[in-house]
């Protein structure tokens, strides 16, 4: 989950807006399956949210490896502001 949040960090950074709601929607889903196993509230709903949760982490990150040049996010280096 730390991975995500720092590769999210530099996706807020760039111009792609899809990959920015993509990104919300992960984290939502993510936090949503993590509050319902820890407070075992509506534990019938849990495998939905796991399937939504893996599914949303996959096409995340298979979006990031096709869809995305590294011209897309050299604008957003922090090594370049240095």
């Amino acid at each position: 989950m730390i991975s995500a949040l720092y590769i999210s960090i530099f996706i807020f950074r760039s111009k792609m807006t899809w990959l920015k709601i993509l990104a919300i929607l992960l984290f939502v889903i993510a936090y949503a399956t993590a509050a319902v196993f820890y407070t075992s509230f509506h534990l019938e709903i849990l495998p939905s949210l796991q399937k939504a949760t893996l599914v949303a982490f996959l096409t995340w990150v298979l979006s990031l490896q096709y869809f995305t040049t590294k011209a897309d996010f050299a604008a957003s280096s922090p090594l370049e502001k240095l």
